[in-house]
């Protein structure tokens, strides 16, 4: 076949019975310019055989000795004669229209580096676990790496080629967690972007290697956080802050955010929003919408807790200088003491 557009890297392992899935819902995309690589693993379940049996112009079927996922998606990278490179694993399944959806966003978006989509957990019998949703913008994309959340699902991206060797491909020192170091690579090479629809069904189940190595991926998650964020002058307590902050009061609702956080927290923030606007070359709107946003939940968290005034001035500092535009703190103060005399006088009056 003359060069594709496309080169689909598909990593396999001992992934019967789902492969033949997998394999379908590619071969059977509603757009036809692709090829896809089967980076055989050393299977020993019948795999191996399964994949010669395939007899289709666009499938490069290549037998290696067992050396691990991240090996082998640098060897795919290498071999890949498209000019952009999709990622799916062995035991998934992409929607018909995925390849051409993000090679169309692509070919619109030259600013974009990596796209992903959102997706549906399904157990190993092929059931709805939860649906899992990806951050749309580049920016809260990037800010996840931080949170310690998830930026993409990896078998649910596509990227230029060029761009991912330019930054050296798939650090080989990570058996897990690769995608989440490469990342950070391309975080200052261009924007990253997700889907708002479903394109990927991603399979959990015991035999994953999410399951298997949780902990290696935690211990891999905090070593590339803290050597990325170390530019920021960000320390581990600054991203345990941040992400007990940010993620997990905010987006999850826990709480409460103690008085104590909220100054440290700011000035974290502060950090990281100047380097998404220096280094990563985010959007200042977007960067500006995103101060907004927490001082929005900042605020809003507080005044439920029903703070004495004393508590609004000793915090106002802080609030200010996140959102400088958003109220002039002398207005803000004057406002909290008259509605909390307000509630005062209710009560007494009830």
């Amino acid at each position: 076949m003359s060069r594709p557009q496309i080169s689909l890297l598909l990593p396999v392992h001992n992934a019967m019975p789902f492969l033949p899935e997998a394999v379908d819902s590619i071969l059977g995309q509603d757009f036809g310019e692709f090829e896809l690589l089967a980076l055989d693993d050393a299977s020993t379940d019948g795999g191996a055989a399964y994949l010669d049996t395939l007899d289709d112009p666009r499938v490069r079927v290549f037998h290696l000795p067992k050396r691990g996922l991240t090996r082998n998606l640098n060897l795919g990278l290498r071999e890949a004669r498209g000019v952009y490179v999709a990622r799916m694993d062995a035991d998934d399944v992409s929607m018909p229209s995925r390849l051409r959806r993000q090679l169309e966003f692509l070919e619109r978006n030259p600013e974009v580096v990596v796209v992903g989509c959102q997706a549906l957990n399904l157990d190993r019998d092929g059931r709805l676990v939860d649906e899992r949703n990806y951050p749309v913008s580049s920016l809260e994309a990037k800010l996840a790496l931080i949170q310690g959340y998830i930026s993409f699902v990896h078998p649910g991206t596509m990227f230029r080629r060029e761009d991912v060797l330019a930054v050296g491909g798939y650090d080989e020192d990570y058996g897990t967690t690769q995608d989440r170091d490469l990342w950070w690579r391309l975080s200052t090479r261009g924007k990253f972007a997700n889907l708002p629809e479903v394109l990927l069904h991603y399979r959990v189940h015991a035999g994953a290697v999410t399951a298997v190595r949780a902990e290696e991926q935690r211990r891999n998650r905090d070593r590339i956080t803290l050597q990325y964020c170390s530019e920021m002058g960000l320390d581990q307590a600054d991203l345990d802050l941040f992400r007990w902050v940010d993620y997990d009061a905010r987006v999850w609702g826990q709480g409460p955010v103690r008085l104590e956080e909220v100054a440290p927290y700011v000035s974290v923030l502060e950090r990281i929003l100047s380097h998404a606007r220096d280094r990563w070359g985010e959007d200042p709107a977007e960067v500006e919408r995103a101060r907004r946003e927490r001082w929005t939940f900042l605020v809003g968290r507080l005044w439920r807790r029903r703070l004495p005034t004393r508590d609004w001035v000793r915090i106002m500092p802080s609030l200010h200088r996140l959102a400088p535009g958003q109220v002039r703190p002398d207005r803000l103060a004057g406002t909290i003491a008259r509605r909390l005399l307000r509630r005062r006088r209710t009560a007494t009056m009830g």
